[in-house]
């Protein structure tokens, strides 16, 4: 979009005028920070006859972008001129192009199954597809609550171990799609008779790692619009914040809280490990995880354990230290995630720091009457969010990993992980080494 600023009105006539795609996947990812749905839908609807197949390859894309985000919540007005627009496309132009839109339509909808009945289709005598007679009428979308505002654990006040779960109806995970037949490729565990010991690196850094892509897959772009998740309301970006710390502080619990060296430097080792097999999966959030709980104080001041450690680990935590410097903006970092393909999860600080550092620094208008659009926002902010997008659409269990199954009980394990809050932590790295 060579547009550089302009009114809503000039944006979405822009859009519909481009033959870029990134341009009309940055505008989707974006819009609701700047204009309105309504907005976008009557600016389209004007140009449609005028540019009926630009307009309609628009609104081919909107749907399948975010119908639900769009016609369903936010937008929730649009949704009855919408079902008009699609008879009217049938009666004038073609069957086949209002069925193509009502196909995405269901299966939008059956990726969210809140929304699945509101737009549930039914075929007429003549086989055409048409919205269901029993939803004319109805309400429709509404936001998901929010849940109870979260802290991190680096900033909870704690004078008692923790348990942080992420089971239960509150889950920002929910419950694990449990593969059938037995688990022949894992140890026999029976739930509450094992402990960190009794697991291999791998069988850890794949939980975790299927944690965290579910977690992932639950943020939309639209939770980092207007940077609303640092409110403080329970969001999925706040969760999987919280989930962060809470591995962090976790690494560092099962270390400290082993006052025999051979065990503790059995622990340190396996956690070592288990960040070496998170790079290999590309679980750059989980392998940031992990190094950051080894980072912390309570552990890098025990020197006598780091002495144990084999000369080639340490060269290991050495080289993922400096993967993941934050020196240069993440300089290494981003070059290796740019070349990154497959599945993938992002280290989320990163990407959270560049939408504030792009959205702090540039105004949404650049006029007084918040009239003109600031384009070049637009795009840098898309291209951002559609780097979460891009390993979105890459889940880890239908690739190469294809080990990366759920153990429902090493997940349970690791679902419900007891930390020590850092003054803690520190009194029994103390008893571990006390100088």
């Amino acid at each position: 979009m060579d547009l550089k600023n302009g009114s809503a009105y000039d944006v979405v006539q822009s859009l519909i005028d481009t033959n870029d795609l990134d341009t009309i996947n940055y505008f989707f990812a974006t819009f609701p920070q700047f204009m309105s749905a309504k907005t976008v839908w009557d600016v389209l609807t004007e140009k449609y006859p005028v540019k009926p197949e630009r307009s309609f390859r628009i609104l081919e894309s909107w749907i399948e972008r975010e119908f639900v985000r769009d016609f369903l919540t936010q937008g929730r007005g649009i949704l009855g001129p919408l079902k008009e627009l699609l008879e009217v496309i049938e009666r004038t132009e073609s069957k086949d192009k209002s069925n193509t839109l009502k196909l995405m339509m269901i299966r939008a909808s059956r990726s969210n199954r809140r929304y699945e009945k509101t737009v549930k289709l039914r075929h007429n005598n003549s086989g055409i597809l048409v919205p269901s007679s029993s939803q004319e009428g109805s309400p429709l979308g509404g936001s998901p609550k929010n849940g109870s505002p979260t802290n991190t654990i680096a900033t909870r006040n704690m004078k008692s171990p923790y348990v942080i779960s992420i089971s239960g109806s509150s889950s920002p995970v929910g419950s694990p799609k449990m593969a059938r037949g037995p688990f022949q490729e894992f140890t026999p565990l029976e739930p509450g008779k094992f402990d960190l010991e009794d697991l291999e690196p791998r069988d850890i850094a794949i939980q975790l790692t299927l944690i965290e892509s579910e977690m992932l897959s639950r943020i939309k772009t639209s939770d980092f619009h207007n940077l609303k998740w640092k409110s403080g309301a329970g969001n999925p970006i706040t969760r999987m914040v919280d989930r962060f710390n809470s591995v962090s502080y976790w690494v560092a619990t099962e270390i400290v809280m082993q006052t025999e060296m051979k065990k503790r430097l059995s622990a340190l080792r396996k956690f070592i490990a288990v960040a070496e097999v998170m790079r290999e999966f590309q679980n750059f959030n989980g392998l940031m995880e992990i190094i950051g709980g080894l980072n912390l104080h309570p552990i890098t001041r025990m020197k006598l354990t780091w002495e144990q450690v084999p000369a080639s680990q340490r060269a290991m935590v050495e080289e993922l230290n400096a993967l993941m410097d934050n020196r240069q903006n993440y300089k290494d970092y981003r070059q290796l995630l740019k070349s990154v393909k497959g599945p993938a999860i992002p280290y989320l600080g990163v990407m959270t720091r560049d939408v504030i550092f792009t959205d702090e620094g540039n105004t949404n208008f650049v006029d007084a009457g918040k009239k003109t659009i600031n384009v070049q926002k637009m795009a840098m902010l898309g291209e951002i969010l559609m780097q979460l997008k891009r390993f979105q659409l890459a889940p880890y269990a239908s690739t190469r990993f294809t080990d990366f199954k759920v153990h429902p009980v090493i997940r349970e394990f690791l679902s419900k992980l007891v930390v020590l809050p850092e003054e803690m932590l520190y009194k029994h790295s103390l008893l571990c080494e006390p100088t």
